[in-house]
């Protein structure tokens, strides 16, 4: 017999059924009630005023209604773990897209930003996910740690598996130039943008010079150069000194021993909502005990992180040519 929770799941012998939107049903529920009252109450007011309804409002009244009916469709999203077959569906109540395979899943943790429960594939262990439960509150992770994740652990078999290792090899690296014992971060996007910069002080002086603009020759290509300094950005590892350099033009300097390294940090970042990359970073402890973190590369497609980490370790990990 199943059993059924208060946070909408549904646990029994052939599937675990999660319901990972409920929250907004509950909006599209009461905002479609104000708004259909609001509606009814200006219709009457309408026929008694001028005692007519011209068919238009009515089409008007149910273009609005639609996105309270996606709110209540969005909702109402079902991801079932299917015992039988092993594999894992989308549903919004009307039938099922496969979303992955029982073998295919990574793990499952809290996610940071707005808290939720995500499920994140071997394949892209650094993507979005799969969510799993959204908004989560601490009552709702509570109780999804003590009822749910028990009974996805038992079905899925989730373990510790080990992600798939590229080989990397140090003489035709993807991500890094090598010269000798120093390997420096390639960054693309900053060489585009430096290139843009230029032609635009020289734009900038041309127009200074032949109208006798001071502001622009003595205060706007200043302000240029210093622009493209900020932006030159140069990250080296030197595998013999065993040091790692991170240096804005002539603005700023910082070294990190190798051994002083802690862990990699992958951090998703958004701009206005929408998506904008993946931050990789470094973590390092500097001699005060107190970490420190260094920005390396931000990556919009997450499957590449893993192969841009590897090429990092091994890099960190490699002895002194000779």
């Amino acid at each position: 017999m199943a059993i059924e929770t208060k946070l909408k799941y549904k646990i029994s012998d052939g599937e675990i059924v999660i319901y990972s939107s409920r929250v907004i049903t509950m909006f599209a529920i009461v905002f479609g009630i104000v708004y259909a009252a609001t509606m009814g109450a200006m219709w009457i007011m309408s026929i008694s005023l001028n005692g007519e309804v011209k068919i238009e409002m009515l089409y008007i009244c149910l273009l609005l209604f639609a996105p309270f009916l996606i709110m209540f469709l969005v909702g109402n999203r079902q991801v079932i773990f299917s015992r039988q077959d092993e594999r894992i569906y989308r549903s919004y109540g009307v039938g099922r897209k496969e979303l992955a395979r029982f073998s295919e899943i990574r793990n499952i943790e809290l996610a940071g930003g707005s808290p939720s429960y995500r499920m994140y594939l071997k394949s892209d262990p650094y993507g979005k996910g799969i969510n799993l439960l959204t908004p989560a509150t601490p009552k709702a992770i509570q109780e999804f740690d003590q009822n749910l994740m028990p009974a996805l652990q038992k079905m899925l078999h989730i373990s510790d598996a080990e992600v798939v290792q590229l080989p990397v090899d140090l003489a035709n690296l993807k991500y890094y130039t090598r010269k000798g014992n120093t390997f420096t971060l390639l960054r693309h996007f900053e060489i585009g943008w430096n290139i843009f910069l230029l032609c635009l002080a020289i734009l900038f002086l041309y127009l200074g010079v032949t109208t006798k603009n001071a502001v622009l020759i003595y205060c706007i290509i200043p302000m240029t150069l210093i622009a493209m300094g900020l932006l030159t950005h140069t990250r080296k590892f030197d595998t013999a000194t065993k040091v790692f350099t991170h240096s804005i033009a002539f603005f700023y300097k910082k070294a990190y021993r190798f051994d002083q390294f802690i862990r990699f940090l992958a951090v998703r970042t958004s701009v206005n909502g929408m998506y904008s990359g993946t931050d990789i970073k470094l973590v390092f402890q500097n001699d005060k005990g107190k970490e420190e973190t260094v920005k390396l590369l931000n990556m919009r497609k997450t499957k590449k992180i893993e192969q841009f980490m590897q090429e990092t370790k091994e890099i960190m990990s490699a002895v002194q040519s000779q």
